[in-house]
């Protein structure tokens, strides 16, 4: 691809709408294609990176200007070009064998420039294929015209492409937008009734603090029931419709407000079933949060999703994710819905990369050999709490040069299968001498500069 191209539409960049334009980000792209970007999204980001910009116009963002000096030299260099040449001059020169011949012809044999008498002397027509330089000027621009035609096809596809796109977006979106507007609607109608039948039993209860007889009493409990009954019902119409929205709605309400997001769900909690991707490997997961943390219960593999008494509530999607790097894909569903996808990322460091290939298994298959060194706390099954300074003194086996980290930790045993692990700062380190194959569980703390990681054997 061309440097002075734009990446989307891979049209050259000009002057015009077509000029490059510099995101926050530093990538740049046509301002034709930045204003469909614009247009077409609640909250423009870059085609790259994604990273989130906000301006009302491409053109207010500042052009680049190094792409503006490179197109304009292009366009100079064309332009001088076509003013050397002429129509009744197709000479290459002067000849270096015969000095006061010109350079008419091209011995395509040997790929070189001749003049006649080079065609009688060297290259002779029947030993060389030789043509006139106006010849193969002609053939060189009929195959320029035809590789531009196809050049031209392909962008034309690639436009057409980009707009069916852009299309799409804009009835996907137009869609969810009716749909939420019907189910806030919706919503608002059903706490107007559950608030109209809250003050109906303020008003029983009071009756029934001054009743006197049973009959009175019996009918203020049975018109209680009633009214109870109705606003059960409501609440589980909006829970089954809260569980079965679909993607379009969570993605409608993330990209709104991450954060009011998440915070109502942790509020009331969802019921999902969750798919886990690793390396290919499908397996089913249940997904919980708990006191700020994201837990995953055990990620073993089966040929079916767990049964529906077995689910947990799910009190985060985890948006935020959503646009990051990852290694483990969650994708959730309820009543046949898709809920949309959670993306697990561990802490952009060297050692929770290290740990982060060790999980998914991207090297191994197992690991021996960790050295910690620096003050620990080990706490063991007993509860038990023991200090070490491995500073002073190593009792773990001979490690590896390059796979020693240093600092302040803990080491932890899972109470189940006795397999521990180091967290040293927000670095997460296996336990030394343990084989690490086999890692099912993942847990990463939602929202918090430390990542946890808490590893166990299948």
């Amino acid at each position: 691809m061309d440097i002075l191209e734009c990446t989307i539409c891979i049209t050259q960049y000009d002057e015009h709408n077509h000029r490059a334009r510099m995101l926050p980000c530093l990538h740049y792209f046509c301002q034709d294609c930045l204003d469909q970007i614009i247009l077409t999204s609640a909250t423009p980001h870059c085609p790259k990176c994604r990273a989130v910009f906000n301006t009302h116009s491409a053109e207010m963002l500042p052009p680049n200007f190094l792409m503006d000096d490179l197109i304009s030299e292009r366009i100079n260099g064309l332009q001088e070009m076509s003013l050397e040449g002429s129509d009744e001059d197709f000479s290459a020169g002067s000849c270096s064998k015969h000095r006061k011949c010109q350079l008419y012809f091209t011995c395509k044999s040997h790929n070189v420039k001749i003049c006649r008498d080079c065609i009688v002397i060297e290259h002779p027509p029947s030993k060389c294929q030789v043509i006139s330089l106006e010849d193969e000027l002609e053939e060189n621009k009929k195959i320029a015209i035809n590789n531009l035609k196809i050049h031209m096809l392909s962008r034309e596809k690639n436009i057409s492409d980009l707009q069916k796109i852009i299309n799409d977006a804009r009835t996907e979106r137009q869609e969810q937008k009716i749909d939420n507007e019907q189910y806030i609607k919706n919503a608002n109608e059903s706490i107007e009734e559950c608030l109209e039948n809250k003050n109906k039993l303020e008003k029983i209860h009071q009756e029934l603090i001054s009743s006197r007889t049973f009959n009175e009493i019996n009918r203020s409990c049975q018109e209680a029931e009633s009214i109870l009954k109705v606003s059960n019902s409501i609440g589980m119409s909006l829970e089954r419709n809260f569980k079965i929205g679909s993607s379009k709605y969570f993605q409608d309400i993330i990209d709104q407000n991450p954060d009011d997001f998440v915070n109502r769900i942790i509020q009331g909690g969802v019921t999902v079933h969750t798919t886990a991707k690793i390396i290919g490997e499908t397996r089913f997961s249940q997904l919980l949060v708990k006191n700020g943390e994201i837990h995953l219960p055990a990620l073993a593999c089966c040929n079916s999703p767990p049964a529906p008494e077995n689910t947990v509530n799910v009190s985060s999607l985890l948006a935020w994710y959503a646009w990051t790097s990852t290694d483990v894909y969650l994708t959730l569903a309820s009543g046949g819905k898709d809920l949309g996808t959670v993306y697990i990322k561990l802490l952009d460091n060297a050692s929770a990369t290290y740990i982060r290939k060790l999980c998914m298994g991207t090297i191994g298959p197992s690991y021996r050999g960790t050295e910690f060194k620096g003050k620990s706390t080990i706490t063991l099954k007993t509860g038990d709490v023991r200090e070490y300074d491995h500073s002073i003194y190593s009792e773990l086996p001979p490690a590896q040069p390059e796979k020693v980290f240093g600092g302040k930790g803990t080491v932890y045993i899972t109470n189940d299968t006795g397999l521990g692990f180091w967290m040293a700062g927000n670095a997460i380190i296996p336990a030394v001498g343990d084989v690490i194959k086999g890692i099912s569980v993942l847990e990463d703390a939602w929202k918090s500069f430390t990542s946890k990681i808490i590893i166990k054997d299948v």
